[in-house]
């Protein structure tokens, strides 16, 4: 500040700029100096004598020789107390930035010029050059500037707040105050009461000059009524009287010029909330609200001592800028800073309305008819303290009333389930909005508005999981995990994980956060994000590495937060093709063909309509099993697959993620060393546990059939290899089934071939009305005889089968397949029925692939396979063990 006033007045200085109209001492006109400040001057006056020009209120300062000759007109900008000269102490500003003792200068007056303000006022100081600085030292409270040694001098409002450095350059003994009578004269040119200083002594500073013998008067003898230059904060009318509804002059002063206050006084509220008008050296009454005087009070001497009049309602103060709504709304139309931050506005009646600031919905009906957020005005209270307005209630949300799951108590949910309650919250989030000043309801006791939410949001997703943490800053995240050694690296990203954007964790550097639901195999990740865009939004897929890219305002990732300090899981993938990638075959050059084509559980459907389905897939002498999902939109979604192989068992867990499509969640691969195998499944879907899968398989041995008829022999052959016996030709096999003399296999001659070599075995021809008491009890005696390893064949019309399966029709009217395994939910146990059976895995000889079919398609395949015209239609045989 110091440094501008000096550059102001050296610019000054050097400024000549020639008279153009003027108008009397009594009505200023613009002023004569360019500057951004439109000062206005006094004038013309008359130089009583030749006068040298001073660049400071110091008679030896001369810096121009003859400025004014005797008789030659000059114009005064300001006028302040200076040194005594000629029997006077006050010193003129001229126009032309010279200094000179107004005892020279014929004024009219041997005092101070009426209306002229003084120089300190408009930040002009005279005496800039004396001295030399000492401190710095403390204000204690706020401190006004004075013109001289007069606590009623004010010429500076709050010069000095509380706190703040003071530079002085003398002192000097005046008035008491607090019963001290030492006064400091300041590097700004200001006289303030030493009391109010902290210098750490109650007398003179040891070295401090006297102010009197640096020439500097701090004398009573100044202009203390002689008006004070104020900026106006917007065009104001010059009123005849204090009330809006006098006469007046329209624009009586323009936005931004400065005007002469002589004093002050109460009269009819005006705007704001404000009663106080001031008097200008025009004679003119304006509204003091739109006057930056430094205060809503009053700065300067009443003009009387009337007290406010007209109107209604309570004032109170507004604590920052207020724009004034047409309606209860941060939404609807407004007037900018209709109320200025410390001035007073006058409340007629409250009210609820939409969510504002600081989670209050209260709002304020002004005397101006416009409403405010009361968060921002004190009133005391932060709810409603005076008579209402309406009736409307208090509403208990924003915009839609988003609904938010209530929060688990802290501690209360298993580490191992953690990342799925985080994923299953933020996806139900997903497109609320914030509303008012970013209000949303993630705060620790709902609505919380004020305040960027990235970081609250991220702090709602946590407790969601037992976490007892709220961490407004996205940055303190990455101090909790160095706290519970969750941080993790980027390449080491999973569901449920929190990645923080910015250059690092300290303020302001961290940017934002998002919570993490999903990863996909090639390390891409998708994340849910409050505040972006001022919604909850679904960002990605993006790799971290090109997050910037998908965050141009918040930079990169540079720290990942795990919920919990967990490991094991396995990632998701999606690498796994029914139809294509793993349907070809893997022979091991002894004991027949080993499939790829996979074995699995009918793709049920959950009520939102996600399919999954358990899985077991042989590759050579390797299985492992998969669980496989695919909603048809987005859903959350997790799974457990549990490989069982003899007795070795492999598992895999894939977290719960957000995701519309096809992924799988694998086991690992186990050596195949039994003649079963099975994959049980299970899943999540949107928070909500599902039915159990099972996948079973036979380990399958069997070669295609060699001749078009051989259909039984080769059901029979893999039968005997699939349950790890010796395979026969199947020439031989024809041979004992009476194949090749009737050019088809009666079912009734493949049970002894079977009995013969298999130990313990009692297979029969059995017909699906009678294998058991109904079909549920058929299906279950199958799958128990599977269970033991006793494969089945069935019989079936190969002129139902779809062409997919690419066998021969039209000649034929049946034909023998393989039961190797069978898929089915795990159902509540009934009777001793723990499993469903809604799929049955079958080795089709005429091309040596596995099927995977269902109830109704085998209820299809086998219409019309009759080989005795008596049975009912519809009867269909399957040969299988019944011991």
């Amino acid at each position: 500040m110091r440094r501008l006033r000096r550059l102001l007045t050296a610019a000054l200085s050097l400024i000549v700029v020639p008279t153009v109209g003027v108008l009397a001492a009594t009505a200023p006109a613009h002023a004569m100096v360019p500057d951004p400040d439109p000062y206005v001057h006094f004038g013309p006056y008359t130089a009583k004598v030749d006068l040298d020009a001073r660049g400071s209120m110091s008679i030896d300062d001369r810096t121009k020789t003859n400025a004014y000759l005797t008789g030659d007109t000059l114009y005064l900008i300001c006028q302040d107390t200076g040194p005594s000269y000629g029997g006077s102490t006050i010193w003129d500003y001229t126009t032309d930035g010279y200094w000179e003792p107004d005892a020279y200068i014929k004024t009219g007056t041997s005092g101070f010029v009426s209306g002229a303000p003084r120089c300190l006022s408009i930040g002009l100081d005279g005496r800039s050059g004396v001295g030399s600085v000492q401190g710095d030292y403390k204000a204690e409270v706020d401190i006004d500037g004075r013109g001289s040694m007069n606590t009623a001098d004010r010429i500076k409002y709050n010069a000095y707040l509380a706190g703040s450095d003071v530079f002085i350059k003398c002192q000097d003994y005046g008035p008491s105050v607090n019963s001290d009578t030492v006064w400091d004269y300041t590097a700004d040119g200001y006289w303030i009461p030493d009391t109010y200083v902290k210098t750490g002594t109650n007398a003179m500073l040891p070295g401090m000059p006297r102010c009197s013998d640096l020439g500097i008067d701090g004398g009573a003898s100044t202009n203390t009524n002689g008006g004070q230059r104020f900026v106006a904060a917007t065009d104001l009318n010059g009123y005849s009287s204090k009330s809006l509804s006098s006469s007046y002059v329209d624009n009586a002063y323009l936005d931004g010029q400065y005007l002469t206050v002589m004093c002050q006084a109460y009269g009819a509220y005006n705007y704001g909330g404000s009663a106080i008008w001031d008097r200008t050296a025009e004679g003119y009454w304006v509204a003091d609200y739109y006057v930056h005087t430094g205060s809503t009070g009053f700065v300067m001497s009443r003009c009387d001592s009337d007290g406010p009049s007209g109107g209604s309602g309570t004032r109170f103060l507004a604590e920052t800028d207020l724009n004034g709504y047409s309606s209860k709304s941060l939404n609807s139309s407004y007037v900018n800073n209709k109320y200025l931050g410390g001035s007073y506005l006058t409340v007629v009646c409250q009210a609820y309305g939409e969510y504002n600031y600081g989670s209050s919905a209260v709002w304020d009906k002004t005397t101006d008819g416009v409403w405010v957020a009361d968060y921002y005005v004190k009133t005391g209270s932060y709810d409603i303290v005076l008579s209402r307005c309406d009736n409307d209630p208090k509403p208990t949300g924003g915009p839609g009333n988003p609904s938010v799951p209530g929060t688990p108590p802290a501690g209360s949910v298993a580490s191992s389930q953690m990342r799925d309650h985080i994923v299953n919250a933020v996806r139900t989030q997903v497109g609320v909005h914030e509303w008012g000043d970013n209000c949303n309801p993630y705060g620790t006791s709902g609505t919380v508005c004020g305040e960027p939410w990235c970081s609250i949001f991220a702090s709602w997703a946590f407790r969601q999981a037992g976490i007892d943490v709220s961490l407004p800053y996205s940055g303190d995240f990455y101090y909790w995990a160095q706290r519970h050694g969750t941080l993790r690296s980027t390449s080491n990203i999973r569901p449920g994980d929190l990645v923080l954007f910015g250059s690092g964790p300290q303020w302001p550097d961290s940017n934002h956060v998002g919570v993490v639901v999903d990863v996909q195999s090639d390390g891409e990740i998708t994340t849910i994000e409050g505040n972006m865009s001022n919604a909850v939004r679904r960002i990605g897929p993006y790799l971290p590495s090109q997050a910037a890219s998908y965050h141009p305002h918040d930079g990169g990732i540079f720290a990942v937060v795990a919920p919990v300090n967990d490991s094991g899981d396995t990632r998701w993938g999606s690498d796994y093709d029914t139809n294509s990638q793993y349907a070809q075959k893997f022979s091991d050059g002894t004991t027949g063909t080993n499939y790829a084509d996979p074995v699995c559980s009918q793709d049920l459907t959950s009520p939102d309509h996600t399919a999954f389905y358990s899985c077991v897939q042989m590759v050579g002498r390797q299985a492992r099993g998969i669980a496989i999902a695919d909603p048809s939109s987005m859903k959350a979604f997790g799974a457990t697959v549990t490989l069982t192989v003899g007795g070795t068992v492999r598992t895999a867990r894939c977290l719960t993620i957000d995701y519309s499509g096809y992924r799988t969640c694998a086991t690992s691969w186990v050596a195949i060393g039994s003649p079963t195998l099975h994959a049980d499944a299970t899943f999540t879907v949107n928070g909500s546990t599902q039915e159990s899968q099972r996948a079973f398989t036979m380990n399958l041995y069997g070669d295609q059939q060699t001749k078009g008829d051989y259909c039984g022999p080769a059901s029979t052959q893999a039968a005997l290899g699939t349950m790890g016996y010796p395979m026969p030709s199947q020439s031989t096999l024809a041979s004992e089934e009476g194949t090749d003399s009737i050019h088809f296999t009666s079912p009734f001659n493949i049970p002894n071939s079977l009995d013969s070599r298999v130990s313990n075995a009692d297979y029969k021809v059995l017909f699906w009305d009678n294998y058991g008491e109904g079909e549920l009890y058929d299906l279950e005696a199958l799958r128990q005889q599977l269970n033991k390893g006793r494969a089945a064949i069935l019989l079936i019309n190969p002129n139902n089968l779809p062409s997919s399966w690419d066998i021969e029709t039209g000649t034929f009217v049946r034909h023998y397949i393989t039961v190797i395994g069978y898929g089915a939910p795990k159902r509540t146990v009934i009777s001793g029925v723990p499993y469903d059976i809604q799929t049955l895995a079958v080795w089709d000889p005429a091309n040596d692939v596995v099927h995977n079919i269902t109830l109704q398609q085998l209820a299809d395949y086998t219409t019309g396979a009759d080989f005795d015209v008596s049975l009912d239609p519809g009867t269909f045989a399957i040969i299988a063990n019944t011991t």
